[in-house]
Order: structure tokens, then C-alpha cells, then sequence
């Protein structure tokens, strides 16, 4: 517990609470195909009382309002945890993705064939 006495007339003396809380972020899943939307990532709180409350932004698609959330495309994610006495925490975590495909075009010559397969 913290004591903050205040020396200004104008204002009261009194109890603070610390907030002892804290939570970490962690991707789940990263992105299985450039441009996909199969991610996922969830909150672990470290301390704080029960219960706690999560707020994910950007908004996900799946799972806002508990401690994971998925249908994530690749970026960064937030979650602020609050605890049952109103402590926040906030913790931070990155969905990847693998890079966009480069495929290239290659002149082929076929001696006695005028048809190509490509698989």
C-alpha cells in the first residue's frame, strides 16, 4: 500500500493504492499465407485480482472481450487488462506473416512440343 499525504489545505489526506497488475501478449498463430486471416494471440495476466476484463485493439474479428482472440490478419495487437480493482495493464504482441510469392516467368524451349504443363 502506498500513503500520499497531501500538505495543501485545499486537499485531503488519504490512501493510494499501487495497481499490481501486469499482463503479457503472445502470438498464438502467425499467419500461415501472405494476406491470410488465420492468426491468433492471447493475454496472459501475470498478477492482479480476479476478475479480469480485456479490451484487444485493433477490434478482432474473434474472441474481443476475452483473454484470446483469432481471424487476425498480420500486424500488432493490444490488449489493456483490467482487474477487479480497477488496475489497467497493457501489453503489445506481433502477428507475422511469411512474404507475398515472386513468381517469375521463364521462356522455355521444348524441342518437339509447342504445349507446357505447369503444376
Amino acid at each position: 500500500m502506498l500513503l500520499a499525504t497531501f500538505t495543501s489545505p485545499s486537499l485531503i489526506s488519504g490512501n493510494a493504492t499501487t495497481c499490481p497488475c501486469s499482463v503479457s501478449a503472445t502470438a498464438l498463430t502467425n499467419v500461415s499465407c501472405y494476406g491470410g486471416n488465420n492468426g491468433s494471440a492471447i493475454a496472459n495476466p501475470l498478477n492482479g485480482t480476479l476478475p479480469f476484463t480485456y479490451v484487444w485493439t485493433p477490434n478482432p474479428p474473434v474472441g474481443q472481450g476475452t483473454d484470446t482472440i483469432s481471424g487476425l490478419l498480420a500486424g500488432t495487437y493490444t490488449v489493456s487488462l483490467t482487474d477487479a480493482n480497477a488496475c489497467v495493464a497493457t501489453a503489445t504482441c506481433v502477428i507475422s506473416q511469411p512474404s507475398a510469392l515472386n513468381p517469375q516467368i521463364v521462356n522455355i524451349k521444348c524441342r518437339h512440343s509447342s504445349r507446357i504443363k505447369i503444376f
